[in-house]
């Protein structure tokens, strides 16, 4: 028998059966003290968590996923879930006899957790309304933001960023938003997650350092591909009480993330700040207007006569003029390159030697990519009025 709370992280188990003795999901609970990812997302996948969520009485579970049946009973409070107890099919086939025992070991373990002061404080309780006040955006005083983050063991000069994880329908139809907060949890350890408005928000401490290391971040995207989620992430905060703002990124990075880089699982604010400027601008300005000639006349050019003057032009300056790397991204010879340069430069007689001129001709290139999406109707100039 195991017991799981509400994030599938384990709260006791038979210490008597060793790790190795039944399946995965068991070395899993033992070993790791959690439910193991692959079993959690393959219930998500066939609905089982669902049906197993809905259930208040306990019932048989024969689903081929686990090695071996076994019986699953909620402990609920009020109308909500706080966990499971589980107990597998070992030594004697299991009947009713089994399930009248489970739903007494239920009533029995309830009245143990509501004892127990540290399953209380578990979760979240102690933090979970605190965070949510701050990204909210209400205003706190110093004294009180100190005071919560004494608990956490956080000051008050560390340095943040936020992690936005956009879930998908399996995970609000199975309920396991609180697992993939753990989860997430356990690649930062310095961090804490709440849910908000249906989405995981992950605040994580970097203390001094206002980068995340690279191992951490290749675990994230693991965790995420895997996972089959995506997230936004803000760029770095040195101050908590601005928490908001940050939040925002990171929402802001997913919502752009989702038109330009549908691929990535991590989606940087950092990527998509000059759209949001775009973005924001085109609420007062003709944004075709803004771009430079050069540009728009290349774009029409190549429609006209089948050229690929317009992005030859976009790859040789984000490569700095360098021929040879532009020649390889572009997958042509050097000298088929240096033509292009040619023709371009006496088509668009401009200065491309000059730093103000290559600058507007990028930011060119990025409003055009964003005039191509306006299909969509993506806004976000009024996030910051808005939940």
């Amino acid at each position: 028998m195991y017991i799981i709370d509400s994030s599938f992280r384990t709260l006791a188990y038979t210490k008597e059966v060793s790790h190795d003795a039944v399946d995965g999901q068991w070395e899993s609970i033992v070993v790791k003290g959690h439910s193991d990812i692959t079993t959690v997302n393959a219930m998500k996948r066939h609905d089982i968590l669902n049906w197993l969520n809905s259930c208040s009485e306990p019932i048989l579970n024969t689903s081929p996923i686990f090695s071996q049946p076994r019986i699953n009973a909620n402990i609920i409070k009020g109308s909500d879930k706080i966990g499971t107890l589980i107990i597998i099919e070992a030594f004697n086939k299991m009947g009713k006899a089994h399930l009248h025992m489970a739903k007494h070991f239920v009533n029995v373990i309830f009245l143990a957790l509501q004892k127990d002061s540290i399953y209380q404080n578990t979760r979240g309780e102690i933090y979970n309304y605190f965070f949510a006040d701050l990204l909210e955006g209400k205003k706190l005083k110093k004294t009180l933001i100190e005071h919560q983050l004494q608990f956490l063991d956080w000051s008050i000069n560390d340095h943040y960023f936020v992690l936005k994880v956009k879930v998908d329908k399996h995970d609000l139809l199975n309920k396991t938003l609180d697992y993939t907060a753990h989860q997430l949890e356990n690649i930062y350890m310095e961090s804490r997650a709440i849910i908000y408005h249906k989405d995981i928000i992950l605040i994580i401490n970097t203390r001094k350092s206002t980068q995340l290391s690279s191992d951490s971040l290749n675990q994230l995207e693991n965790f995420l591909a895997k996972s089959k989620l995506y997230a936004g992430l803000s760029c770095c905060c040195g101050d908590i009480s601005d928490i908001r703002d940050y939040y925002l990124q990171a929402s802001i990075a997913v919502k752009l993330g989702e038109v330009f880089q549908g691929s990535k699982c991590i989606l940087r604010y950092e990527d998509f700040v000059m759209y949001h400027l775009i973005d924001i601008c085109s609420k007062t300005v003709d944004l075709y207007k803004l771009c430079h000639p050069a540009v728009l006349y290349l774009l029409t050019y190549d429609q006209e006569n089948g050229s690929d003057y317009y992005n030859t032009l976009r790859v040789y300056i984000n490569n700095d003029k360098n021929l040879v790397e532009s020649a390889k991204a572009l997958f042509i010879h050097r000298n088929t390159l240096v033509y292009r340069i040619n023709k371009i430069t006496e088509l668009i007689n401009t200065n491309l030697s000059n730093e103000n001129v290559k600058t507007h001709i990028l930011l060119s290139y990025k409003i055009i990519d964003y005039l191509k999406t306006e299909k969509q109707n993506f806004s976000f100039h009024k996030m910051q009025k808005t939940k």
